[in-house]
């Protein structure tokens, strides 16, 4: 079967003080139809930059993005960012159905939808709240339903639980795998954590310090369903995070001794770069 996205021979430069700096190398990977696959790597690497290639938010300056679409009815993608992206003029119902209105889909076709996807991040008795009504968490569970609301080809994800309290993070992360073990989106999620990475994934690719390279690639042949603290008390688990961070903590370590060297400490998304 052909992968559902395929990533081939994939370079980004970026131009910063008249300099050539490149991002991206050589990148190649395929992801299967329903395959949920995490991207670690340290900050600066290009995580975020592939995605947003991915996304066709960006163009990379060489090689190829391809994504099977089986459905011209369905958008070919949908992305939940890491910073929150509800509007806030909008309530909880108004803000699901967003992309589905965009679309054109029937009205009674669209609430059905909306109301199911509400349910299902566990919202219902909030769908006429607005944003500054809700917590950091409840307005991601709103870009979770949306995302799964406007049935994409492919969902990709940016961090979107990083900046939330552990526990409430937690608690996401175990919604985000029962609504994906039912519906089975093809997902491309980027994070900082391995533990993130475990518990979601089918695979975690591995990027190197900039340039970002594939570097490695892990199979995670943990049973789900998932439970995160369950799950972590697992001698599987404790093997899998040694292996990825083996491969792992020289690129963290590499990153962080080039940003010493240019006097000044790492930053997310230092020139687009992440």
């Amino acid at each position: 079967m052909e992968p559902k996205i395929a990533i081939s021979g994939l370079n980004k430069d970026f131009w910063s003080d008249r300099q050539s700096v490149c991002a991206l190398q050589d990148i190649n990977l395929s992801i299967a139809d329903g395959e949920f696959v995490c991207i670690v790597g340290p900050s600066g690497c290009g995580k975020t930059t592939l995605l947003r290639i991915v996304a066709g938010l960006e163009a990379a300056s060489s090689g190829t993005v391809t994504i099977q679409h089986d459905s011209l009815s369905r958008p070919l993608n949908s992305m939940v960012f890491q910073e929150q992206s509800v509007f806030p003029w909008m309530t909880v119902r108004d803000n699901v159905a967003f992309g589905l209105r965009c679309r054109g889909v029937a009205r009674r076709t669209r609430e059905e939808i909306r109301d199911h996807y509400i349910s299902e991040v566990g919202l219902k008795g909030f769908d006429g709240a607005f944003p500054h009504q809700l917590s950091g968490g409840m307005k991601q569970r709103v870009s979770l339903a949306r995302a799964f609301a406007n049935d994409p080809e492919v969902l990709l994800m940016d961090e979107p639980f990083a900046a939330l309290d552990e526990q409430t993070k937690i608690i996401l992360q175990e919604s985000l795998i029962e609504i994906w073990s039912r519906h089975r989106k093809t997902v491309l999620f980027i994070t900082h954590s391995i533990d993130e990475a475990i518990a979601l994934s089918d695979r975690v690719v591995i990027i190197s310090a900039r340039p970002g390279r594939v570097k490695d690639i892990v199979k995670v042949d943990l049973p789900r369903p998932r439970r995160v603290y369950e799950m972590k008390s697992s001698a599987a688990y404790g093997v899998l995070v040694q292996r990825i961070w083996s491969a792992l903590e020289e690129e963290v370590r590499g990153a962080s001794a080039k940003d010493y060297r240019r006097g000044s400490a790492p930053r997310e998304r230092s020139n687009g770069l992440d």
